[in-house]
């Protein structure tokens, strides 16, 4: 007897038994599988995060003044040495005001100088007059003292010869006033010699160096404070971007002041933080995953290049925005990803790869 003809199972019945017997797994597997890619890109370790590091210059002005014109806007990319705008020290009134104080200044000075020269000469020919009276004097002692040697040289010889006619007491005077004159010629001799080396002296000195002098110093003053008025020019010190402009045309500035900001436009390395307790901590040579935050998660691999010694305060807002919190965090230098371009400032997450 022929067997009979299988009966054909209605697709609609195959789709049922699909549904119900296939279905649940092989979902459950797609979803795993989304959940584990989502994981792999998304979910990352919360306690390495990383910092495109953004380096900058701020240009300032080394003393006070107002902005007399800027060049550049922000976002204007600028080159090494370019200048940027100008500082205008003071304005024009201050300017002739303190250089009409400073004329006075040293005008007054330069006559308080003149009236010491005038007492100089005054002194000078008051120093003449004594040089003269002291030689008037020692011109009147001097014969004096011949005539008081010559006598005691007599009364030394009477004496000698026949003590009666000149007594012992006589004698003594007459060596007495032989020794005053002496004493008194020679203290006139060094008072002579005293005035000659001071007028020596004031001789040297001329009239009228003293105002000269000061007439040269003002000048000098004038044209120091005139150069200093002139407007500084600020110089960009690196090539980058204009990235922040506090101080406009025409305003005030304290010297020191942030005047703009430069940005250098290529990073050249990561700042990677371990949030304490590190679960692992970063060693020279580790290889380091790096990962971007944008739309479309990219990956690079990088190098440990450095490690710091100390744990540090540390922002989490970098971890997550919602986390404002301060936490301690070990620091360390992560080469750039030759795959990926980032951008200075660009927060990114990183995977430690401990060469070890």
């Amino acid at each position: 007897m022929n067997p009979l003809p299988r009966i054909p199972t209605p697709p609609a019945q195959r789709w049922r038994q699909f549904r119900s017997q296939s279905m649940p797994g092989f979902v459950f597997a797609v979803i795993c599988l989304a959940v584990a890619l989502l994981w792999r890109q998304v979910v990352i370790p919360a306690s390495v995060v990383g910092e495109v590091e953004a380096v900058t210059s701020i240009v300032t002005s080394v003393q006070a003044g107002s902005l007399a014109s800027l060049a550049v806007d922000r976002f204007t990319e600028v080159t090494k040495g370019q200048e940027l705008g100008q500082v205008v020290i003071a304005r024009p009134e201050v300017m002739k005001a303190t250089l009409a104080a400073i004329q006075a200044d040293l005008e007054s000075a330069g006559v308080r100088i003149e009236s010491s020269e005038w007492n100089r000469v005054q002194t000078f020919e008051e120093m003449q007059l004594a040089l003269l009276d002291a030689k008037v004097l020692i011109a009147i002692a001097q014969p004096g003292l011949v005539e008081a040697e010559l006598q005691f040289k007599r009364d030394q010889e009477l004496a000698r010869s026949d003590k009666s006619v000149i007594s012992q007491a006589q004698l003594d005077l007459s060596r007495a006033k032989r020794d005053r004159l002496q004493a008194e010629v020679t203290q006139r001799t060094t008072i002579i010699s005293a005035y000659d080396k001071a007028l020596a002296k004031l001789q040297t000195a001329q009239i009228g160096s003293a105002s000269t002098g000061v007439a040269r110093q003002i000048a000098a003053d004038q044209a120091r404070f005139t150069a200093e008025q002139k407007p500084i020019a600020l110089i960009a010190p690196i090539d980058g971007i204009v990235t922040r402009i506090l101080k406009h045309s025409g305003d005030t500035i304290a010297a020191g002041e942030e005047i703009l900001t430069i940005t250098a436009p290529h990073p050249t390395r990561i700042i990677g933080y371990v949030v304490s307790p590190a679960q692992i901590v970063p060693h020279v040579g580790d290889g380091v995953e790096v990962r971007t935050r944008t739309a479309r998660r990219l990956m690079g691999r990088a190098e440990v290049l450095q490690v710091g010694g100390q744990y540090e305060l540390f922002d989490t807002s970098l971890i997550s925005p919602n986390m404002v919190l301060k936490a301690r965090a070990l620091s360390f230098h992560v080469s750039l990803p030759p795959n990926l371009k980032l951008l200075p400032g660009e927060v990114v997450d990183l995977a430690l790869r401990p060469a070890r």
